[in-house]
């Protein structure tokens, strides 16, 4: 019990960290889309292990395209760059989520959204 407390705590901490880059990246997305306040942010998941300084991202996203439709995708925010992600490291976190999280990756999407609520700012 002591253990499951521990890693639950642990889990907890390394996703509040997380919390700046994954403003950052939402921003970065933001700033990409074609209406920008179509934005809706479904799923953020973060890479629990990485080098300090270097956080690993991705952003499920759904936004209005340039014919009014909307588009669902998935960015892979890596620190200081947004890329769309349709092969790369993000494309089976979703569809196999039990490997996702022996590979260190959490979902960090509730903090998110109560620490935009919380902001003066929004940022959803």
């Amino acid at each position: 019990m002591k253990v499951l407390a521990f890693l639950l705590i642990a889990c907890f901490a390394v996703a509040e960290d997380e919390l700046p880059a994954a403003k950052r990246g939402v921003d970065l997305v933001r700033a990409s889309a074609k209406d920008p306040d179509s934005l809706v942010i479904e799923r953020i998941y973060a890479k629990t292990e990485h080098k300090p300084g270097h956080p690993w991202l991705c952003i499920r996203y759904r936004a209005k395209n340039s014919l009014g439709g909307y588009v669902r995708e998935m960015a892979q925010y890596k620190g200081s760059s947004i890329d769309r992600d349709t092969l790369g490291g993000c494309a089976s976190i979703e569809s196999n989520w039990d490997r996702a999280v022996k590979r260190s990756w959490t979902d960090i999407t509730e903090q998110y959204a109560k620490s935009v609520s919380a902001s003066p700012r929004d940022s959803q």
